[in-house]
């Protein structure tokens, strides 16, 4: 899912931003690169930039917005943002606080220049993790297909819920 949506970010001249672990972002520029992408170049001018995830929240959300300021800087109309929530899986950043950021991203996600799509593994998080992250999503993939999501809540109620029950899960 992630690499047609780089690609056409790329191609169209879109700054991308992945989120995922190095092996992921790896296997990601020799796929975009297969598909004659210019990835070397992309990523020394900064249009594309692989990033492991920050360990606190406060971290990504600040990353988040010095990204969108630059994009604001440079005058780009859109910043394609990706995840594989697999970049948990390698931080200290619990799988609740990596949701309750997600949430905060629904909620400020109107004042950014950012278009996101995030991914996550079936195999690699418990069915009550893949819901909680439906939860934070206004929208999803269906095969080829962007649909609204009908289990998005809103970012406060997802934010509230998960903290009440925080603790450190297993993916």
């Amino acid at each position: 899912m992630l690499g047609p949506y780089l690609q056409t970010g790329l191609q169209r001249g879109d700054r991308c931003v992945c989120v995922a672990r190095p092996e992921t972002g790896e296997a990601l520029c020799d796929w975009l690169a297969e598909r004659d992408v210019d990835v070397e170049t992309a990523r020394q001018t900064d249009r594309l930039v692989l990033h492991p995830g920050r360990d606190t929240e406060e971290d990504m959300e600040a990353m988040v917005h010095r990204i969108d300021q630059s994009a604001r800087d440079e005058n780009e109309p859109v910043v394609r943002w990706a995840g594989d929530g697999e970049w948990v899986l390698d931080r200290e950043l619990s799988v609740h606080e990596m949701l309750r950021w997600e949430a905060l991203y629904d909620r400020t996600a109107a004042d950014l220049r950012m278009l996101a799509l995030c991914q996550f593994n079936l195999s690699a998080f418990h069915s009550d993790v893949m819901m909680d992250a439906l939860r934070t999503h206004p929208y999803c993939v269906m095969g080829e297909v962007v649909v609204p999501n009908p289990f998005h809540e809103s970012p406060e109620a997802v934010r509230k819920d998960l903290s009440e029950t925080d603790r450190t899960v297993d993916p």
